[in-house]
């Protein structure tokens, strides 16, 4: 294989996003069928999806959230046990059969896809938003790239909503780590990929600044940890953010709007 194969190889096709596919396949994983989850949503397994489940936690816990709508929440898996924290977490997601999963778990939920979402608020759709908006909060925890431009949807969502929720959370696959770019080569998979800055970028149009980010590092199936970064960081801990980036399997983001 020449370098042009090699770079052709790896690189991320846009998706065309067909609904009706990630409702049946959601309704398919929802009910335990069998199916092939890495060649459908990227390189992901068990161990990597509970440790970003374990800082998104501490994220919302840390800074002090009341109120939490999870946003793709799937079968309620990461916001659940956050009830058990008197934390207020409100499901929404695509699939029926995983809203009811949810439910089980303790969320209260909603069917509906996110770009219905991003163009009505949540209000809209029966949910209050007249509380403390301090510590309300937007989860996108690993559920935007299955929309056509996925840091589009999460801007206009957040746009609509930004008067009562002040803080974001957002969970990713980094597109530039070296393993998802060498899995590529032998299984391209029908989820679109967003970059860190595009990312940033949408939201600092909305006034959600980035407040701080972790990278998810470590051996697929078996260990990761998790290297923490602020805002501002002493040019130690920014050269450290550069190196580790490649290795780096997904990111976490999480911002603040100090407007109104």
């Amino acid at each position: 294989m020449n370098l042009r194969s090699f770079k052709e190889k790896t690189h991320y096709k846009k998706n065309k996003i067909n609904k009706k596919f990630w409702i049946n396949y959601y309704e398919k994983r929802a009910n335990q069928n069998s199916i092939n989850n890495y060649k459908v949503n990227g390189f992901i397994d068990r161990i990597l999806s509970e440790k970003i489940n374990k800082v998104i936690n501490n994220i919302i816990i840390k800074r002090g959230i009341k109120r939490l709508i999870d946003i793709g929440c799937g079968d309620g898996s990461c916001s659940s046990s956050l009830i058990k924290k008197n934390i207020s977490v409100i499901g929404i997601d695509i699939s029926p059969s995983m809203c009811k999963l949810a439910t089980e778990k303790g969320l209260k939920t909603k069917c509906i896809d996110m770009i219905k979402l991003s163009k009505i608020s949540l209000e809209d759709i029966g949910l209050n938003t007249r509380n403390n908006s301090v510590s309300n909060c937007l989860l996108f925890c690993e559920s935007a790239y299955y929309q056509e431009n996925p840091t589009e949807t999460i801007e206009k969502i957040c746009k609509i909503n930004r008067k009562y929720y002040k803080n974001i959370v957002v969970s990713f696959a980094n597109k530039y780590s070296i393993l998802r770019k060498m899995s590529s080569i032998f299984q391209n998979n029908k989820i679109n990929y967003f970059t860190q800055s595009e990312l940033i970028r949408k939201l600092e149009k909305q006034k959600y600044f980035q407040y701080s980010t972790c990278y998810i590092v470590g051996i697929p199936f078996l260990h990761y940890r998790e290297l923490n970064f602020r805002r501002f960081n002493n040019p130690i801990k920014k050269l450290l953010k550069i190196l580790c980036y490649p290795f780096t399997l997904n990111i976490i983001i999480y911002f603040k709007n100090n407007s109104y």
